[in-house]
């Protein structure tokens, strides 16, 4: 929407803040967060098929095939703290947008579901553009989430608790 053909898509909040702090405190900071199920099944969606094709996509893809045959198995099997840490794309989103208090960092936070709506309004308030361009959607997005057992639906909401617990959704 800002015509950004930068890199920095997915920057933690220190990131920018470590660039430039007098620009971080100058402009208005907003992230994007979405329900962490939801999300932890397109991320691993994109890392069975794959991801971008780099090296390191298909290591993930090689290691997470190597151990489970379905999104039950993974999160059983090959979710657990080491791995999220380790791997970016299922790294809990508050590192992204809290610090080490748990203060968030970036000044709105919109939540996917509601995308089009709060991103209209915060655009309105800030006088950015209305027109949201819905890019890089993936087919995952559209499929619906497979029934989990209770144990790893319990694994899941325990490794995922800040992002349930700081962007308000339902444990």
């Amino acid at each position: 929407v800002f015509n950004d053909t930068s890199g920095r898509k997915h920057a933690k909040w220190y990131d920018f803040y470590r660039a430039s702090n007098g620009f971080f405190n100058h402009y208005h900071k907003f992230a994007i967060v979405r329900e962490p199920l939801h999300r932890l099944y397109s991320s691993y969606q994109y890392a069975v098929s794959g991801g971008n094709q780099g090296e390191e996509d298909l290591a993930i893809q090689q290691s997470i095939g190597g151990q489970c045959d379905s999104f039950e198995g993974f999160v059983k099997d090959v979710l657990d703290a080491d791995f999220i840490m380790l791997q970016l794309l299922f790294q809990p989103q508050y590192l992204y947008l809290y610090d080490r208090t748990l203060n968030c960092r970036v000044d709105t936070v919109i939540r996917y579901e509601n995308v089009l709506e709060e991103w209209q309004s915060m655009a309105k308030e800030y006088g950015y553009p209305t027109h949201l361009p819905w890019l890089n959607a993936s087919d995952a997005s559209r499929l619906p989430l497979p029934v989990l057992s209770n144990a790893a639906m319990a694994k899941v909401k325990l490794l995922y608790r800040f992002d349930y617990q700081l962007f308000h959704y339902e444990c």
